[in-house]
């Protein structure tokens, strides 16, 4: 009874995978309900939040295809919308970099990618 879809939902996604290790087993969890981590992505003055986080399970394909993942991290899909509240699409051509952030009250994680043409 769910409606028709045209198209899967990934083409209006951006997808990061994240390897994440916190010391403390009850601040872990990114994916769970009550986690303390805000997720974002960040383009320039457009800025979007995680729709969805998914763990992944470490497997050696896993640390295969991510080389710097080890035993000890969590890995996690995140979903974020491709486009702001305005419309405004968040891999548009711009010279500011792409940025994912981590952020709660123990800590503020950032990493950035410069994406080119």
């Amino acid at each position: 009874d769910a409606p028709i879809k045209t198209k899967p939902d990934t083409e209006e996604q951006v997808l990061v995978y994240v390897a994440l290790y916190v010391t403390d087993a009850k601040h872990r969890d990114l994916a769970g309900h009550t986690s303390i981590w805000d997720l974002s992505l960040r383009r320039g003055d457009v800025l979007v939040k995680a729709l969805n986080v998914e763990p992944v399970r470490m497997s050696p394909s896993v640390m295969e295809v991510f080389p710097f993942v080890d035993r000890f991290d969590d890995v996690y899909l995140v979903r974020f919308p491709a486009q702001d509240r305005e419309g405004r699409p968040v891999l548009a051509a711009s010279p500011d970099p792409l940025v994912f952030s981590a952020t709660s009250a123990l800590a503020d994680a950032h990493v950035e990618w410069t994406l080119s043409d």
